[in-house]
Protein backbone atom coordinates (compact mmCIF):
# COMPACT_ATOMS: atom_id res chain seq x y z
CA UNK A 1 0.00 0.00 0.00
CA UNK A 2 1.54 3.58 -1.10
CA UNK A 3 0.34 5.05 1.94
CA UNK A 4 1.48 2.32 4.55
CA UNK A 5 3.50 4.17 7.41
CA UNK A 6 5.61 1.70 9.55
CA UNK A 7 6.06 2.11 13.19
CA UNK A 8 8.49 0.59 15.53
CA UNK A 9 6.95 -0.05 18.79
CA UNK A 10 10.07 1.10 20.82
CA UNK A 11 9.49 4.27 19.69
CA UNK A 12 6.80 4.21 17.14
CA UNK A 13 9.55 5.94 14.37
CA UNK A 14 8.73 5.97 10.83
CA UNK A 15 10.91 4.32 8.74
CA UNK A 16 11.12 2.77 5.08
CA UNK A 17 10.18 3.95 1.45
CA UNK A 18 6.67 3.60 2.15
CA UNK A 19 6.75 5.44 5.08
CA UNK A 20 7.99 8.25 3.54
CA UNK A 21 4.92 8.61 0.80
CA UNK A 22 2.73 8.76 3.59
CA UNK A 23 4.60 11.54 5.53
CA UNK A 24 5.04 13.57 2.08
CA UNK A 25 1.41 12.95 1.27
CA UNK A 26 0.69 14.07 5.09
CA UNK A 27 2.48 17.04 4.56
CA UNK A 28 0.93 18.34 1.37
CA UNK A 29 -2.44 19.52 3.86
CA UNK A 30 -1.42 19.21 7.29
CA UNK A 31 0.58 21.49 9.58
CA UNK A 32 2.94 18.14 10.53
CA UNK A 33 5.89 17.52 9.74
CA UNK A 34 8.31 13.85 9.73
CA UNK A 35 10.45 14.90 12.54
CA UNK A 36 7.53 15.23 14.61
CA UNK A 37 5.71 12.18 13.23
CA UNK A 38 8.95 10.02 15.07
CA UNK A 39 8.01 11.12 17.94
CA UNK A 40 5.21 9.82 18.44
CA UNK A 41 4.71 6.86 20.50
CA UNK A 42 1.62 4.59 21.76
CA UNK A 43 -0.74 6.92 23.66
CA UNK A 44 0.88 10.45 22.27
CA UNK A 45 -0.97 13.25 21.22
CA UNK A 46 0.75 15.67 18.22
CA UNK A 47 -1.91 18.85 18.46
CA UNK A 48 -1.28 22.19 16.77
CA UNK A 49 -3.00 25.53 17.35
CA UNK A 50 -4.13 27.24 14.02
CA UNK A 51 -2.70 30.00 13.13
CA UNK A 52 -4.62 33.85 13.56
CA UNK A 53 -7.78 33.65 11.10
CA UNK A 54 -8.77 36.58 9.10
CA UNK A 55 -12.13 35.41 9.74
CA UNK A 56 -12.92 36.68 13.31
CA UNK A 57 -15.30 33.99 14.54
CA UNK A 58 -13.05 31.36 13.83
CA UNK A 59 -10.42 29.04 15.51
CA UNK A 60 -8.76 26.01 14.42
CA UNK A 61 -6.57 23.33 15.30
CA UNK A 62 -4.71 19.66 13.82
CA UNK A 63 -3.78 16.58 15.75
CA UNK A 64 -2.43 13.53 15.08
CA UNK A 65 -2.30 9.88 17.04
CA UNK A 66 -1.83 6.45 17.01
CA UNK A 67 -5.14 3.93 17.79
CA UNK A 68 -4.53 0.23 18.09
CA UNK A 69 -7.06 -1.00 15.93
CA UNK A 70 -7.81 -1.19 11.72
CA UNK A 71 -7.98 1.76 10.20
CA UNK A 72 -11.67 0.34 8.89
CA UNK A 73 -12.67 -0.31 12.63
CA UNK A 74 -10.67 2.97 13.92
CA UNK A 75 -13.12 5.37 11.24
CA UNK A 76 -16.18 2.91 12.20
CA UNK A 77 -15.58 4.05 15.80
CA UNK A 78 -14.57 7.69 15.42
CA UNK A 79 -18.35 7.76 13.46
CA UNK A 80 -19.87 6.02 16.17
CA UNK A 81 -18.32 7.17 19.53
CA UNK A 82 -20.43 8.39 22.55
CA UNK A 83 -18.76 10.75 24.44
CA UNK A 84 -21.79 10.34 27.43
CA UNK A 85 -19.60 7.20 28.49
CA UNK A 86 -16.96 10.07 29.79
CA UNK A 87 -18.83 12.87 32.11
CA UNK A 88 -15.77 14.81 31.89
CA UNK A 89 -16.56 15.93 28.24
CA UNK A 90 -20.13 17.50 29.53
CA UNK A 91 -22.20 15.94 27.00
CA UNK A 92 -25.55 14.70 28.88
CA UNK A 93 -27.17 13.34 26.18
CA UNK A 94 -26.00 11.71 22.28
CA UNK A 95 -28.74 9.66 20.67
CA UNK A 96 -28.87 8.69 16.48
CA UNK A 97 -31.67 9.82 15.05
CA UNK A 98 -32.96 7.58 11.89
CA UNK A 99 -33.07 8.51 8.36
CA UNK A 100 -36.05 9.96 7.47
CA UNK A 101 -36.05 10.77 11.07
CA UNK A 102 -38.94 10.25 13.41
CA UNK A 103 -40.34 12.15 16.30
CA UNK A 104 -39.38 9.08 18.89
CA UNK A 105 -35.72 10.07 18.03
CA UNK A 106 -36.26 12.69 20.34
CA UNK A 107 -38.31 11.32 23.32
CA UNK A 108 -35.15 10.67 25.50
CA UNK A 109 -34.61 14.46 25.66
CA UNK A 110 -35.07 15.68 29.19
CA UNK A 111 -34.52 18.85 30.37
CA UNK A 112 -33.29 17.94 34.10
CA UNK A 113 -34.02 21.77 36.15
CA UNK A 114 -31.40 19.58 38.87
CA UNK A 115 -28.35 20.39 36.84
CA UNK A 116 -28.11 24.47 36.77
CA UNK A 117 -26.87 24.70 33.20
CA UNK A 118 -29.98 22.62 31.81
CA UNK A 119 -32.00 25.46 33.99
CA UNK A 120 -30.68 28.07 32.24
CA UNK A 121 -31.67 26.61 28.76
CA UNK A 122 -35.32 26.38 30.17
CA UNK A 123 -35.54 29.56 31.21
CA UNK A 124 -34.77 30.79 28.43
CA UNK A 125 -36.44 29.12 26.36
CA UNK A 126 -39.35 29.94 28.66
CA UNK A 127 -38.59 33.36 27.77
CA UNK A 128 -38.81 33.49 24.25
CA UNK A 129 -40.65 35.79 22.68
CA UNK A 130 -41.32 35.77 18.51
CA UNK A 131 -39.45 39.16 18.23
CA UNK A 132 -37.21 38.75 20.85
CA UNK A 133 -35.37 35.58 21.29
CA UNK A 134 -31.07 35.05 22.32
CA UNK A 135 -30.97 31.13 20.92
CA UNK A 136 -30.38 30.52 17.12
CA UNK A 137 -33.19 30.16 15.76
CA UNK A 138 -35.05 31.70 13.03
CA UNK A 139 -37.95 34.09 13.69
CA UNK A 140 -40.23 31.75 12.46
CA UNK A 141 -39.05 29.61 15.26
CA UNK A 142 -38.77 31.50 17.88
CA UNK A 143 -43.09 32.57 17.37
CA UNK A 144 -43.13 28.75 17.45
CA UNK A 145 -41.74 28.57 20.58
CA UNK A 146 -43.34 31.38 21.96
CA UNK A 147 -46.33 29.43 21.11
CA UNK A 148 -45.41 26.46 22.53
CA UNK A 149 -45.05 27.71 25.67
CA UNK A 150 -47.89 30.45 26.00
CA UNK A 151 -50.49 29.99 28.80
CA UNK A 152 -48.85 26.62 29.57
CA UNK A 153 -47.13 26.07 33.39
CA UNK A 154 -43.48 27.19 33.47
CA UNK A 155 -41.46 24.31 33.74
CA UNK A 156 -39.05 22.13 31.76
CA UNK A 157 -41.56 19.39 29.74
CA UNK A 158 -43.08 22.36 28.03
CA UNK A 159 -39.29 23.56 27.06
CA UNK A 160 -38.61 20.49 25.91
CA UNK A 161 -41.27 20.05 23.75
CA UNK A 162 -40.70 22.70 21.89
CA UNK A 163 -37.33 22.25 21.72
CA UNK A 164 -37.93 18.73 20.23
CA UNK A 165 -40.22 20.56 17.49
CA UNK A 166 -37.10 22.64 16.21
CA UNK A 167 -34.85 19.92 16.26
CA UNK A 168 -37.18 17.64 14.30
CA UNK A 169 -37.76 20.09 11.74
CA UNK A 170 -34.39 21.20 11.33
CA UNK A 171 -32.99 17.38 11.17
CA UNK A 172 -35.74 16.14 8.83
CA UNK A 173 -34.49 19.96 6.34
CA UNK A 174 -31.12 18.78 6.80
CA UNK A 175 -31.34 15.07 5.18
CA UNK A 176 -34.10 16.04 2.47
CA UNK A 177 -31.62 18.99 1.45
CA UNK A 178 -28.70 19.28 2.74
CA UNK A 179 -27.20 22.91 4.85
CA UNK A 180 -27.92 25.54 1.80
CA UNK A 181 -31.57 25.41 2.67
CA UNK A 182 -31.32 25.43 6.59
CA UNK A 183 -33.40 28.44 8.52
CA UNK A 184 -31.02 31.12 9.25
CA UNK A 185 -29.79 31.87 13.01
CA UNK A 186 -31.79 35.47 13.12
CA UNK A 187 -30.84 36.51 16.68
CA UNK A 188 -28.44 38.81 15.62
CA UNK A 189 -28.29 41.64 12.64
CA UNK A 190 -27.30 40.51 9.97
CA UNK A 191 -28.41 36.90 10.47
CA UNK A 192 -25.96 34.07 10.31
CA UNK A 193 -26.01 31.65 7.69
CA UNK A 194 -24.26 27.97 8.55
CA UNK A 195 -22.87 27.44 5.27
CA UNK A 196 -21.18 31.07 5.24
CA UNK A 197 -19.69 30.14 8.35
CA UNK A 198 -18.39 26.59 6.97
CA UNK A 199 -17.23 28.26 3.80
CA UNK A 200 -15.63 31.02 5.76
CA UNK A 201 -13.78 28.79 8.24
CA UNK A 202 -12.77 26.52 4.98
CA UNK A 203 -11.12 29.47 3.24
CA UNK A 204 -8.72 29.83 6.40
CA UNK A 205 -7.66 26.68 5.49
CA UNK A 206 -6.99 25.69 1.40
CA UNK A 207 -5.04 22.95 1.04
CA UNK A 208 -7.15 21.24 3.60
CA UNK A 209 -10.19 22.46 1.97
CA UNK A 210 -9.34 21.31 -1.56
CA UNK A 211 -8.28 17.83 -0.05
CA UNK A 212 -12.06 17.61 1.62
CA UNK A 213 -13.55 19.30 -0.96
CA UNK A 214 -15.43 16.33 -2.98
CA UNK A 215 -16.21 15.16 -0.13
CA UNK A 216 -18.00 17.93 1.88
CA UNK A 217 -20.02 18.56 -1.49
CA UNK A 218 -21.10 15.01 -1.14
CA UNK A 219 -21.89 15.32 2.06
CA UNK A 220 -24.43 18.54 1.22
CA UNK A 221 -22.49 20.94 3.83
CA UNK A 222 -21.17 23.43 0.68
CA UNK A 223 -22.67 24.31 -2.30
CA UNK A 224 -26.02 23.63 -3.72
CA UNK A 225 -26.49 20.10 -2.20
CA UNK A 226 -27.20 16.76 -4.05
CA UNK A 227 -28.24 13.52 -2.95
CA UNK A 228 -25.37 11.93 -0.80
CA UNK A 229 -23.66 8.57 -2.35
CA UNK A 230 -24.65 5.32 -1.60
CA UNK A 231 -20.95 4.79 -0.47
CA UNK A 232 -20.88 7.26 2.21
CA UNK A 233 -21.92 5.96 5.30
CA UNK A 234 -23.79 8.54 7.70
CA UNK A 235 -24.63 8.70 11.19
CA UNK A 236 -27.12 11.31 12.01
CA UNK A 237 -27.64 12.35 15.69
CA UNK A 238 -28.28 15.15 18.44
CA UNK A 239 -26.72 16.50 21.94
CA UNK A 240 -27.58 17.88 24.61
CA UNK A 241 -24.37 19.43 26.24
CA UNK A 242 -23.09 21.85 28.86
CA UNK A 243 -20.65 24.93 26.84
CA UNK A 244 -19.75 27.42 28.87
CA UNK A 245 -21.52 27.08 31.67
CA UNK A 246 -24.47 26.79 29.56
CA UNK A 247 -26.67 23.94 28.60
CA UNK A 248 -26.97 23.83 24.59
CA UNK A 249 -28.52 21.88 22.30
CA UNK A 250 -26.80 20.17 18.68
CA UNK A 251 -27.91 18.20 15.77
CA UNK A 252 -24.74 16.82 13.92
CA UNK A 253 -23.89 14.49 11.11
CA UNK A 254 -20.91 12.04 10.90
CA UNK A 255 -19.68 11.23 7.25
CA UNK A 256 -17.77 7.99 6.19
CA UNK A 257 -15.92 6.98 3.12
CA UNK A 258 -13.45 4.76 2.06
CA UNK A 259 -10.43 6.68 -0.17
CA UNK A 260 -8.05 3.74 -1.89
CA UNK A 261 -6.16 2.30 1.28
CA UNK A 262 -7.74 4.95 4.20
CA UNK A 263 -10.80 6.51 5.11
CA UNK A 264 -11.94 10.14 5.81
CA UNK A 265 -14.43 11.12 8.22
CA UNK A 266 -16.70 14.48 8.10
CA UNK A 267 -18.50 15.08 11.74
CA UNK A 268 -20.65 18.58 11.42
CA UNK A 269 -22.61 20.35 13.98
CA UNK A 270 -24.52 21.52 11.59
CA UNK A 271 -27.12 23.41 14.21
CA UNK A 272 -26.38 24.84 17.38
CA UNK A 273 -29.07 26.26 19.77
CA UNK A 274 -26.37 28.34 21.44
CA UNK A 275 -22.37 28.39 22.72
CA UNK A 276 -21.49 28.57 19.22
CA UNK A 277 -22.14 28.85 15.94
CA UNK A 278 -21.08 25.33 13.95
CA UNK A 279 -18.37 23.18 13.99
CA UNK A 280 -16.38 20.93 11.20
CA UNK A 281 -14.12 17.97 12.29
CA UNK A 282 -12.49 16.45 9.43
CA UNK A 283 -10.60 12.69 10.29
CA UNK A 284 -8.01 10.70 8.09
CA UNK A 285 -7.41 7.51 9.47
CA UNK A 286 -4.14 5.58 7.66
CA UNK A 287 -3.14 1.81 8.05
CA UNK A 288 -0.08 1.26 10.09
CA UNK A 289 1.88 -1.51 11.72
CA UNK A 290 -0.19 -2.32 14.61
CA UNK A 291 -3.41 -0.22 14.36
CA UNK A 292 -4.19 3.34 12.69
CA UNK A 293 -2.70 6.99 12.38
CA UNK A 294 -5.49 9.67 12.83
CA UNK A 295 -5.19 12.90 11.56
CA UNK A 296 -7.73 15.21 12.92
CA UNK A 297 -8.54 18.89 11.94
CA UNK A 298 -11.30 21.14 14.01
CA UNK A 299 -12.61 24.26 12.52
CA UNK A 300 -15.23 26.32 15.16
CA UNK A 301 -17.32 29.30 14.79
CA UNK A 302 -18.34 31.54 17.37
CA UNK A 303 -19.25 34.83 18.25
CA UNK A 304 -17.27 35.00 21.83
CA UNK A 305 -14.24 34.45 19.60
CA UNK A 306 -15.03 36.96 17.82
CA UNK A 307 -15.28 39.52 20.53
CA UNK A 308 -11.69 38.14 21.84
CA UNK A 309 -8.15 39.88 21.34
CA UNK A 310 -4.93 39.33 21.77
CA UNK A 311 -4.11 36.90 24.62
CA UNK A 312 -8.03 36.89 24.94
CA UNK A 313 -8.22 35.02 21.81
CA UNK A 314 -4.90 32.56 22.83
CA UNK A 315 -6.97 31.85 25.64
CA UNK A 316 -9.92 30.40 23.90
CA UNK A 317 -7.20 28.76 21.48
CA UNK A 318 -5.70 27.04 24.24
CA UNK A 319 -9.15 25.68 26.05
CA UNK A 320 -10.04 24.36 22.50
CA UNK A 321 -6.80 22.52 22.41
CA UNK A 322 -6.99 20.68 25.54
CA UNK A 323 -10.81 20.12 25.15
CA UNK A 324 -9.80 18.24 22.17
CA UNK A 325 -6.92 16.72 23.55
CA UNK A 326 -9.12 15.56 26.46
CA UNK A 327 -11.55 14.03 24.15
CA UNK A 328 -8.67 12.10 21.56
CA UNK A 329 -7.47 10.49 25.04
CA UNK A 330 -10.62 8.71 26.33
CA UNK A 331 -11.18 7.65 22.81
CA UNK A 332 -7.86 6.07 22.63
CA UNK A 333 -8.86 4.46 25.88
CA UNK A 334 -11.64 3.36 24.74
CA UNK A 335 -10.37 1.81 21.72
CA UNK A 336 -7.50 -0.42 23.70
CA UNK A 337 -9.73 -1.44 25.90
CA UNK A 338 -12.07 -2.83 22.99
CA UNK A 339 -8.68 -4.29 21.73
CA UNK A 340 -8.16 -6.43 24.62
CA UNK A 341 -11.71 -7.57 24.76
Amino acid sequence: MNRLIVFLFAGLCLSGEGAAGSVEELQSFTDFKAGDLKKLSGEDILIRRGGLMLFPRGLSSQSCFFVPASAKNTAKAIQMWDPTLHESLGVYLHKTIQSPPRESDFDSLDLNIAKSPVRWLVDKTLAVKADRFKFQISRAEAARIAEATQGRAPGAEAAGQAWKKILMSRAAGFQQNGLSKAPLYEMSDPPIKTTIEIQSLLKEEPRIAERFSRFLAEARLIGAGRAPRSRIAIQYYWELFEAEDHAALCLGASHLKAVGDHYQVIDCGYYVSNAYYTSLVLFEVWPVEGGSLVWRADLLSSSSVAAAKGIERMAFSMVMIQEIKKAIRFFQRDMRQASKG
